[in-house]
């Protein structure tokens, strides 16, 4: 079994300042590859959407993210090589082992370049059902030729790369899919240190020196491996996941942003047309083409363009993006199963009441419903396809499995079985005082209290 140095293998010799990491390093190739317009494109996608309108800092873009989940899988691979060395090759081989962390680094800088302007918050509006940013980077990945040789020339065919942005990839391959995307993976460990530090907040923060040491790869029969979480460092698992919980309250799902996606999203339906020739994206039956020519210039920019013509004409949507206006969150509950039936009940009778005093939906009021599975375990129904022999993850002493992780961390188990459910009415504001009053009335009886 050799020992080697895969970080001098590759070669990285440029450095980019960061604030998470002190430094990302990139190799020639990657940095080829951060230097074409299509991936340039990336800084002019913020990162969090509208949420610089609650967390006036929040102006990072996809393209500073990509850096650092590179970064942060590398520094995991890193660490599951120090301590898991016999195991990964017998997985990968000696002379696979460095095509593999190559292969980590390019799907790990790749993962977020098919996003759209504002991310997610449009995704759905310009792409419909059935196609996602995933389809989208694929695609960009495929037809960018020297993105397309790069990787085919440094590592591997093209086929077998895709499927690790979406889709079943091979089984050799499957664990650095959940590197890019599982439950404890480089994607989240970037965004939750790298959104928590650029919005001023800490509801993200965790142990990631000793989060990135946590990981081993156990072998449970002759031919299938497993992700297992050190016994040692159970507690470093738990502050990532509290702090993963915190975060999606606190930040993407802050009732304020939210009300703004929500003003976003009905701006594009009203406008479609006006995006239809510069977004350069076609989609028919569930797959895309892109003219690269126009997609490239697609940005936020590209949008808010049309959003300063929609102010000037006095539009609502064009005037609470442009931030001269807003949508009131007059009902807001966050609940779990124990109270959900009781304030679901709640907010149905209120908008039935806003219904019948001739409030219009999507007009005057805006209802938005949202379950929150913030974790993904128990479950694995992708990765079980690929061969997981469990549905948690495993816990490792001395090289021994013990059991898994829902036995030996409550906080784990809690929150695994706890589902959110956000209702919210958001109310223009030439209705909100009536809008207020309808609430007042229909819960005053019961003598609680408007949030």
């Amino acid at each position: 079994m050799e020992d080697i140095d895969l970080i001098s293998k590759i070669n990285p010799i440029h450095k980019f300042r960061d604030p998470i990491y002190g430094y990302i390093w990139l190799t020639d190739n990657e940095k080829n590859i951060i230097d074409q317009p299509i991936f340039q494109r990336l800084r002019r996608i913020h990162q969090l959407a509208l949420t610089k309108y609650v967390y006036p800092t929040a102006e990072h873009s996809r393209f500073t993210h990509s850096l650092g989940v590179l970064q942060s899988a590398t520094n995991i691979f890193l660490d599951l090589y120090k301590i898991n060395k016999k195991t990964i090759y017998e997985i990968f081989g000696n002379a696979d082992i460095i095509k593999t962390f190559k292969i980590l680094r390019y799907v790990a800088l790749l993962h977020d370049i098919g996003h759209l302007p504002f991310s997610h918050a449009t995704e759905k509006a310009f792409l419909g059902e059935g196609v996602g940013h995933e389809d989208i980077g694929k695609y960009i990945i495929s037809e960018n030729r020297l993105i397309k040789e790069t990787l085919e020339q440094d590592c591997e065919r093209i086929q077998d790369i895709l499927p690790l942005l979406k889709g079943s990839p091979k089984s050799e391959y499957y664990y650095i899919k959940r590197f890019i995307s599982g439950e404890f993976d480089a994607d989240r460990a970037d965004y939750l240190l790298r959104d928590s530090h650029i919005c001023g907040v800490k509801y993200g923060l965790y142990d990631y020196l000793r989060y990135v040491g946590s990981f081993y790869l156990y072998k449970y029969d002759n031919d299938n491996y497993e992700f297992g979480i050190s016994s040692k460092n159970i507690h470093a698992i738990e502050s990532f996941i509290l702090a993963r919980h915190y975060y999606n309250i606190q930040i993407p799902y802050h009732r304020t942003r939210v009300g703004y996606d929500i003003a976003l999203e009905q701006f594009i339906k009203q406008n479609v047309s006006r995006f239809s020739d510069i977004s350069g994206i076609t989609v028919c039956d569930n797959k895309s083409e892109i003219d690269f020519e126009k997609f490239i210039y697609f940005d936020d920019y590209s949008i808010f363009e049309e959003i300063k013509k929609s102010h000037r004409e006095n539009n609502l949507f064009g005037k609470i993006l442009m931030r001269n206006d807003r949508l009131h969150p007059v009902f807001d509950r966050e609940v779990s199963d124990i109270n959900k039936k009781e304030i679901g009940s709640l907010y149905s009778n209120y908008i039935d009441q806003l219904r019948n005093s001739q409030f219009v939906e999507n007009e005057d009021f805006f209802k938005y419903e949202k379950k929150l599975d913030i974790h993904k375990i128990p479950g694995f129904p992708d990765e079980k396809e690929n061969g997981s022999s469990d549905k948690n993850y495993i816990v490792i002493d001395n090289g021994n499995n013990i059991g898994n992780l829902l036995d030996y961390s409550p906080i784990f188990r809690n929150l695994a079985n706890t589902t959110i459910y956000l209702y919210r009415v958001y109310i223009i504001s030439d209705k909100l005082e009536k809008a207020k009053k309808i609430l007042y009335d229909l819960i005053n009886p019961k003598n609680k209290f408007i949030k």
